[in-house]
């Protein structure tokens, strides 16, 4: 059996000298990790709330303060596919990169340009929007590599540095283009591709790197090799992105799930999932609502206020939130607000009995007897239109209990 062809020599430069690129095999390793434990989980690598869990930025990531995210959501892939085409990359443009840099500090620049891409991310997000995967430290590293093929002068020939360098600058902004024109959400991409050339200058300048001696001039083959490493990369890396749209219907889910936990009286559990729901979306008005009423029936009335509130901000066309908002003032002993909003809610649906049966306790209570006892007659006559035995009696035991006060 013949052995081998041994790499030519400046190709060899472009990989650790005798030693294993040990970052890049840990970084690798811990991409498969946390792969494995997503694929694990119920629904899977695929699933909007595993992703959530494991470390996924949303569009609120910032406000919320959940500043963990930055750094997780680059070890959290979307798929086989995702995470294959990532650590392909990975392996390719790692172990120049760690080559170049040393150890540290090619982990350091991994990680700054994978925390880079999720912020900006994280500001071209749209409600419903994720991000998740390593693009954003893999744009960095070749970032980072151009700036190395100008700096690192004792590990790269000036003719493999000049075409290496050529083949960068083309193919990247080549491939955000190429992303742009898919459709794609190419945040990560460019915030982590700024973010690695700018540190990599500032650890240049920062340690003083001098103008080193050339290495030997590399060969034909050697320099065809390294740019197709690098074309191969970037391309794939464009082509197999992560998308981070985020089905709306799994924000739909977490609000059904909300609405099935309030029916069998889990108050807490009613509101984790509403709150879950606008960590992906925060400006689901439905989760507010739905999360204003879980927080009413467990008795945190200033709490259902503050949410009806905001639900009311996002959209002032839903009936039964104002119905719900005057329900928390009243407990708070705002009855002329409870019958404010009460009344707002039927000009928005004239139909809605519980809305006349709640103006009419609060006008009771505000001692408008007349206007009280209307009310709760026309509750009463809409619960027996629409056949709602529970609400009918509650309107004519009040009825009865207004009568008695005359």
């Amino acid at each position: 059996m013949r052995a081998a062809p041994a790499l030519p020599r400046s190709v060899a430069r472009l990989l650790p000298a005798r030693r294993l690129p040990v970052v890049t095999v840990l970084l690798l390793a811990a991409l498969w990790i946390v792969f494995a434990l997503e694929s694990v989980q119920k629904g899977g690598s695929d699933n909007a709330t595993v992703l959530f869990r494991f470390g996924a930025t949303t569009s609120a990531t910032l406000s919320d303060r959940e500043l963990w995210r930055l750094v997780a959501s680059t070890f959290v892939h979307r798929g086989l596919a995702h995470i294959a085409v990532n650590a392909l990359v990975l392996l390719a443009a790692g172990a120049i990169a760690e080559t170049l840099y040393g150890r540290l500090r090619y982990l350091a620049l991994y990680l700054a340009a994978g925390v880079g891409g999720a912020v900006t991310t994280v500001l071209a997000s749209g409600p419903g929007d994720i991000g998740v995967g390593a693009s954003g430290a893999l744009y960095g590293l070749a970032g980072a590599i151009i700036v190395g093929t100008w700096t690192r002068r004792d590990i790269l020939a000036p003719d493999t540095a000049r075409d290496l360098r050529l083949l960068f600058v083309v193919t990247v902004p080549a491939s955000l283009l190429a992303g742009l024109a898919l459709r794609m959400s190419i945040a990560a991409h460019a915030g982590g591709f700024v973010s690695g050339i700018g540190l990599a200058l500032v650890m240049e300048l920062a340690l003083g790197a001098g103008r080193r001696r050339a290495a030997p001039s590399s060969n034909a083959a050697a320099t065809f090799s390294a740019g197709l490493i690098a074309v191969a990369a970037v391309m794939l890396l464009t082509w197999f992105g992560p998308r981070h749209g985020l089905p709306s219907d799994r924000v739909g889910t977490l609000i059904g799930d909300g609405v099935a936990h309030l029916k069998q009286g889990n108050t807490r559990a009613a509101i984790a999932d509403d709150t879950q729901a606008l960590r992906i979306d925060p400006r689901s008005a439905v989760a507010y609502d739905q999360r204003g009423l879980a927080k009413f029936y467990a008795g945190d009335a200033r709490g259902a206020l503050a949410d009806d509130n905001r639900a009311l901000a996002l959209d002032r066309r839903n009936a039964y939130t104002y119905l719900r908002r005057g329900l928390a003032r009243g407990r708070l002993g705002d009855l002329s607000g409870m019958a404010a909003d009460e009344s707002q809610a039927l000009r928005l649906l004239p139909s809605l009995a519980a809305a006349y049966y709640y103006r009419g306790v609060a006008r009771a209570n505000l001692h408008d007897t007349a206007r009280a006892s209307a009310d709760l007659q026309r509750a009463a006559t809409l619960f027996a239109t629409q056949r709602d035995h529970n609400g009918y009696a509650h309107a004519e035991a009040a009825l009865a209990a207004l009568q008695q006060q005359r």
